[in-house]
């Protein structure tokens, strides 16, 4: 089902960003609600940057990434030999994850890198394109966003589709390759190509979005927060630019803690998880296809606690807060140069 809501929102999203960039430019009576300080072209360029910022910072970090990736990984395995000790805790689930752990693939740590190098500028330009434009659209509706986080979740929702657009066929060859599913992306995407189709590169794109929505909830409004509080704090000076990449880290580690769950179910739905039930009536049986979202959380529960839920969690801690540093401090000193007198040159560039 989710899979199903994966593909409808590439689509909602392809039409959610060709809208944005349609009604900023000719749609008057639309635009003339948007605050004069909006500019399309700083908002591509900017996501660019800091989009190419945090790809940069996976060279960094992406063996952190391959090592969350690895951990959440056992959820593949086999795991007839957990049906007696279903439910347990403690000591038994300890014993059980170490054991699943040795048999998980080791080595390499910079597999599947190429995807997400590649999709960092196109996802982070869409996603900011139409982050800044709903943004600037509420506030013109009287509706400003910031600190309030039912708007922040909604603009995060609508920006989010456009970007797993993007987004969640590299994510998904990516942990392939990382958990030992395939030699390369390449591979990885051929291979789903001829056995699972076209739809098989957004498999697990609706786990993706429930965890990408309330994680860029979370990381834009506390950061906002954090950066207010450090200008009032400092007499109203503004805050530096490497001072706006530790608050950057920390809102996105504090995201990251907060949906880990998510992104464990995310990555299992991603490696796509099979009970291996068999239908009756067909000689040697035929298996049935992946486990639902809830099925998939329900079964890591039942099997592993909430052990098995934050897989991964340190691991992804550190990815996230460098990554969070990158970010802003890219997108924060792109908006700077474009606001300071970048902005006239490269739009006369672009056009």
């Amino acid at each position: 089902m989710l899979q199903g809501a994966a593909l409808i929102s590439v689509l909602v999203g392809g039409i959610v960003l060709v809208g944005a960039t349609e009604n900023f430019h000719h749609g008057p009576n639309l635009a003339a609600l948007v605050p004069p300080t909006y500019s399309f072209e700083k908002s591509l360029l900017s996501g660019a940057a800091a989009g190419i910022s945090r790809g940069l910072s996976r060279i960094v970090t992406f063996p952190l990434d391959t090592i969350k990736t690895r951990q959440q990984a056992v959820l593949i395995l086999n795991d007839d030999e957990d049906e007696a000790g279903r439910g347990g805790r403690g000591k038994n689930v300890a014993e059980k994850l170490n054991s699943r752990a040795s048999k998980v693939k080791k080595g390499r740590l910079f597999d599947g890198i190429l995807p997400m190098l590649l999709i960092a500028g196109p996802a982070n330009a869409a996603f900011f394109v139409t982050y800044d434009y709903l943004g600037a659209l509420a506030t013109g509706l009287g509706y400003p966003p910031k600190g309030h986080i039912l708007i922040e979740l909604f603009t995060s929702l609508l920006s989010s589709l456009p970007a797993n657009l993007i987004r969640v066929p590299a994510e998904v060859t990516k942990q392939r390759v990382q958990a030992g599913q395939a030699a390369s992306a390449f591979k990885a995407a051929s291979t789903i190509l001829k056995t699972e189709g076209p739809l098989g590169l957004y498999v697990g794109g609706g786990a993706h979005l429930l965890r990408e929505i309330p994680f860029n909830a979370v990381q834009f409004v506390s950061y906002r927060h954090m950066k207010d509080f450090l200008v009032a704090s400092q007499g109203g000076i503004h805050a530096s630019v490497a001072a706006k990449a530790v608050l950057g880290a920390v809102a996105a580690g504090l995201a990251s803690l907060m949906t880990q769950p998510l992104d464990t179910i995310k990555t299992a739905q991603m490696l796509n998880v099979k009970k291996g039930t068999k239908i009756e009536g067909e000689q040697g049986g035929k298996e049935e296809g992946g486990e639902s979202y809830f099925d998939s959380a329900s079964r890591i529960y039942s099997r592993f606690g909430f052990p098995g839920l934050y897989l991964g969690l340190l691991p992804r801690f550190g990815l996230c807060a460098v990554g969070g540093a990158f970010y802003f401090y890219a997108n924060e000193w792109a908006v700077g140069i474009l606001t300071t007198g970048g902005g006239h040159l490269l739009h006369i560039w672009l056009k």
